[in-house]
C-alpha cells in the first residue's frame, strides 16, 4: 500500500529529527545507541500504527539495510520494552507519532 510507504517516510524524517541523525545514518550498518534507538522506535512506530512486519522489513530493505524480519521483530520487543521503562522513550514517540497508536503484545498475535 502506498499510504504505509507514505507512512513509513514520515515516521523516517520524524524519528530521524528526533534523534539528530541523518536517514543514511538510520539505515547504515552501525550499532551506535542512537542510531539503534531510533530504528527500534521507527519499528515499533510502524507496527503500532498496524503495519505488517513484512512491509516494514521491505521498506527497510528498500533503504538499503538488508535486515531480516527476526531482526525487526526483535527491534520492536525491545522498543516496547524502553516504551514501559523509559519515560524519555515514551515522550519521544508520542512526538512522533502525533496519533494514537494501536500497541498490542505481539507475542499474543503470534499464539
Amino acid at each position: 500500500m502506498k499510504e504505509h510507504k507514505n507512512l513509513f517516510d514520515l515516521y523516517v524524517r520524524r524519528v530521524c529529527a528526533a534523534y539528530v541523525i541523518s536517514e543514511q545514518e538510520m539505515f547504515s550498518r552501525t550499532k551506535n545507541n542512537d542510531v539503534t534507538e531510533a530504528r527500534q522506535m521507527l519499528f515499533l512506530l510502524c507496527y503500532g500504527r498496524p503495519m505488517r512486519v513484512s512491509k516494514i522489513t521491505q521498506f527497510v530493505n528498500d533503504r538499503g539495510l538488508s535486515f531480516h524480519h527476526t531482526a525487526v521483530l526483535y527491534s520492536i520487543d525491545r522498543g516496547m520494552e524502553k516504551l514501559i521503562d523509559n519515560e524519555d522513550f515514551r515522550e519521544v514517540v508520542k512526538r512522533c507519532s502525533k496519533s494514537n497508536l494501536i500497541l498490542h503484545d505481539r507475542k499474543k498475535n503470534l499464539t
